[in-house]
């Protein structure tokens, strides 16, 4: 085992001398190839580095299977995939949503996990629980910590990877709170978000407005820069590409959507926008009223980076939090 090394395209033989290609990498390349067997028979095969970490794990009977080098690289170091979620607003999130996105990043392996901000609703701050029995409910750090157990705990028992999380408004809350409403007691060290999260310790980096992440590419959460708001998915997003003159992936609006605007003799030049849509469950979303009524969609970005150029997809979250992802079911 050796003699393989992460990039390797690799053919397996079967019994019958059928061919199926892999390639070694944390999760296989962007363009993975898995073939798997047609009869019923169980298989598995693993591939570790030096330090015996995990690089490459597949099911097959070794008795019946022989690995066999191919003669070309797949390119695991040639294209970057960033898997990118926005507003899950726990304690109010879709809690398969959220496993689902968890055993996606685990089994994926992606380059980096983006979080585009509103990770942490917190309830009992904001502006519309002033007065009101919500502000009384979860305090700041129970939210903060409930985030932690639910979702930054798990992600990482399985994902070392790196990992961003934007400031966002939700996220802005406690210090906002304490500013207008017992400024005596305000700590801007003790009350930001990275701070309240503990992010230091998962090894999470904080962007409190923008991250350029790619060539030509900045995620915002949304919430600021003086952003024109459209009801059209993507429409904010493409306002606030226009006001960067970049292109930009961002949250807040709740709806998912890719809009491009081509300029230029030949359309020369291309702007995109892309909102995430969400990952909350609309069913806690007390002040959209009784009926829930609201233009969101549920959804998660894919992107692809190859030098300069980036692809982006979303991909749609079914209502029960069910999504398909590279061929793959997760739930």
């Amino acid at each position: 085992m050796g003699n393989f090394a992460l990039g390797d395209w690799i053919t397996v033989k079967d019994a019958t001398s059928t061919e199926h290609m892999h390639c070694i990498g944390k999760s296989g390349c962007l363009t993975r190839r898995s073939f798997t067997d047609d009869t019923d028979r169980a298989w598995r095969v693993r591939f570790t580095d030096d330090s015996e970490q995990i690089i490459y794990e597949s099911e097959m009977d070794l008795n019946d299977w022989t690995p066999t080098k191919a003669a070309s690289k797949c390119g695991n170091d040639a294209v970057r995939r960033i898997v990118l979620i926005s507003d899950l607003q726990m304690p109010l999130e879709h809690q398969r949503a959220n496993r689902s996105v968890i055993n996606f990043i685990h089994d994926y392996q992606p380059d980096e996990v983006i979080n585009i901000g509103d990770i942490t609703d917190y309830t009992s701050p904001s502006r519309w629980s002033a007065g009101r029995r919500a502000e009384y409910g979860m305090t700041v750090r129970q939210e903060a910590d409930y985030t932690r157990r639910k979702h930054l705990d798990p992600l990482r028992q399985g994902y070392s990877g790196p990992y961003t999380l934007l400031g966002s408004n939700h996220g802005e809350r406690p210090r906002k709170y304490l500013v207008e409403r017992a400024p005596a007691l305000y700590d801007d060290e003790a009350y930001r978000e990275d701070k309240l999260l503990d992010l230091d310790d998962y090894g999470i980096a904080f962007e409190p407005l923008r991250y350029d992440f790619a060539p030509g590419w900045a995620a915002i959460h949304g919430h600021t820069q003086g952003i024109s708001l459209s009801r059209h998915a993507g429409g904010t997003a493409i306002n606030a590409a226009r006001r960067l003159d970049r292109n930009v992936v961002m949250g807040h609006t709740h709806r998912a959507g890719i809009v491009n605007e081509s300029t230029g003799s030949g359309a020369s030049k291309t702007l995109t926008g892309v909102e995430l849509g969400h990952l909350m469950d609309i069913r806690k979303a007390e002040y959209l009223g009784a009926a829930r009524f609201a233009n969101w969609q549920m959804s998660i970005g894919l992107f692809y980076v190859d030098g300069k150029n980036v692809t982006p997809h979303l991909i749609p979250v079914r209502s029960n939090g069910s999504f398909i992802a590279e061929g793959e079911y997760y739930s």
